[in-house]
């Protein structure tokens, strides 16, 4: 059996042509295209959470504290009734979510390590605001406008309204807990909530209500946190919110509900000689950006076979050595098998055969194991227990447990593990149009790409290693796809950040969804590092009825 990353660098005969006198759009055309842009789309949030675990150790530090303001602050407005076994907890809550504003202040503390953050809520005027040493920033999701100042860089950055930027990169959850009161998996996927207990405690003379309940890590239990929400009798509402980490790391979070709050991020103390950096205002990306995120959450339900082989090579889907997959997706669930061979009395396809025609007959004719199944909340893969291939006859289809993740990114427009492998995906990259690190140029008459296309240029700011992270070619004619795509490999296993190799996409024939919804039916990918191309191959079925339970999680023996 062929691994994944047997075929997966390739090299390119020739480098991209950028020409240096570039002939500029009329203005009639520039108007059309963006008239064209607008009639195909609608309005929507496009993010990409960038994890902590890739900041450096300080930051990262910082970031922690910051999500423990978010954390804290909003769970103590919006933890949902299913946790609270006392009718009493439960009236708290929506004591809580009727204050006008909530002021809360967190004191972080691991080891020597110490750290302060500042942070408002308004359920009512739906603002949330955060002020760190890191980064301020003010949410109003009201107007779909987000402001951040970066205080490194003395620059506040305007960008579509996002919980899932790298201030919010592990409180996106409870950003969403506090708009619109989602419960306990939203607000802890992966995790293993213990019921609350309630009981009496004395402090200052005073006597308070404690509700205290146990928080771990679905698949690691010593990474856990025990949560202690005291209460103060006479208003019924959340006094202090501490967190005790197993890893030695506490949190302790002190409110007030005051009856105003910040009216906007020079409110929080930023200096109002700031450079504005307006990323809304690029409105060509960002409304490709919008339509990507409704094309990528609004696609079909399928059954497809996806087949990656090298071009020139024996392609036949009995022949070993291919990387051949059979995914399903239902709405916002997906699952991926691995097709490992065919049984027997499959006959090979003729020469000329249709091939979608072919693999919908033949696709439940082969020997498969699960890798990937998605329900929705949480991503779990498996492996093979066994991955030798027999010469011949049935393979060991046992599987095991790889990990379980919380899907990634917000419930409207979830990231996948391996989007090559779903065409709505690959064809549909997130711009990260959000992130103030990235800016971006957009060419309506580019000269270096496929004809009639649009170009993106993609760069992120004070990157020394590749400082433009993609570049893309999007065709109007089919809703805005990729059609051409050129992106570095960072390499970071050598110590040292480094370019691997380029890798360049091409997209192809295209075909349109019973929905409407247009999307590839084949790439061609190489890189500088091969001269081999390397065909990826999308057969699509939107005729089926898919059972729900093939998106269950498999229940495995010891």
């Amino acid at each position: 059996m062929t691994s994944d990353r047997q075929i997966e660098d390739y090299e390119i005969e020739q480098a991209m042509r950028e020409a240096d006198d570039m002939e500029k759009p009329s203005p009639e055309h520039v108007s059309d295209l963006r008239a064209a842009l607008l009639a195909r789309t609608a309005p929507a949030v496009d993010q990409t959470p960038v994890p902590a675990s890739s900041l450096p150790p300080r930051h990262r530090w910082l970031a922690y504290s910051v999500a423990a303001v978010i954390a804290a602050s909003l769970l103590a407005i919006i933890l949902p009734r299913a946790l609270a076994p006392p009718a009493a907890f439960a009236a708290v809550l929506a004591k809580a979510r009727e204050q006008v504003w909530v002021h809360a202040i967190t004191e972080m503390q691991h080891g020597e390590q110490k750290a302060e953050s500042e942070s408002w809520y308004s359920p009512v005027h739906r603002i949330a605001a955060v002020r760190h040493p890191m980064v301020t920033q003010l949410t109003d999701f009201e107007s779909g406008i987000a402001v951040r100042y970066k205080p490194d860089v003395n620059r506040i950055y305007k960008t579509r309204a996002d919980a899932t930027g790298d201030i919010f990169s592990r409180g996106s959850a409870f950003i969403e807990a506090l708009m619109n009161e989602a419960n306990h998996d939203t607000l802890f996927p992966g995790h293993k909530v213990s019921k609350p207990a309630m009981s009496k405690v004395t402090v200052n003379n005073k006597e308070w209500a404690q509700y205290s309940f146990r928080v771990e890590y679905q698949t690691d239990a010593n990474r856990s946190r025990r949560i202690d929400v005291r209460v103060d009798p006479e208003t019924d509402l959340v006094s202090t919110w501490e967190e005790r980490y197993s890893n030695g790391m506490c949190s302790t979070t002190r409110f007030e509900y005051p009856q105003q709050g910040p009216e906007d991020i020079y409110a929080l103390g930023v200096p109002k000689a700031a450079e504005v950096v307006d990323r809304i205002a690029c409105s060509d990306v960002t409304t490709i950006a919008e339509a990507f995120q409704k094309g990528r959450t609004e696609f079909d339900d399928y059954d497809a076979v996806f087949v990656q082989h090298v071009e020139g090579r024996d392609a036949s889907p009995l022949k070993d050595g291919l990387m051949i997959r059979r995914v399903r997706r239902l709405g916002n669930k997906h699952r991926v098998d691995y097709l490992l061979r065919a049984m027997p009395g499959v006959e090979a396809p003729t020469e000329g055969a249709d091939m979608a025609t072919w693999w919908n007959e033949n696709r439940e004719k082969f020997w498969s194991v699960p890798t990937l199944i998605c329900n929705g909340k949480t991503r779990t893969t498996y492996l093979m227990v066994d991955d030798l291939m027999p010469k011949e006859g049935k393979p060991n289809l046992e599987v095991a447990l790889r990990m379980s993740n919380p899907v990634s990114g917000f419930p409207h427009d979830p990231t996948v593990a391996w989007p090559h492998l779903m065409p709505e995906f690959s064809s549909r990259p997130h711009l990260w149009t959000t992130l103030e690190a990235r800016s971006f140029s957009f060419d309506p008459v580019p000269d270096d790409g496929p004809e009639g296309s649009v170009r993106v240029v993609i760069t992120r700011e004070e990157d020394e290693v590749a400082p433009e992270r993609a570049r893309y070619w999007f065709d109007p004619e089919h809703g805005f796809c990729v059609v051409k795509a050129v992106e570095p490999v960072i390499r970071k296993d050598r110590g040292k950040p480094e370019i691997a190799y380029t890798n360049t996409e091409r997209f192809e024939n295209f075909n349109q969804t019973p929905k409407g919804h247009w999307y590839p039916r084949r790439s061609r990918r190489t890189t500088t590092q091969s001269e081999i191309v390397q065909v990826r191959e999308y057969y699509l079925d939107f005729d089926v009825s898919l059972d729900d339970a093939l998106f269950t999680p498999l229940t495995l023996s010891e």
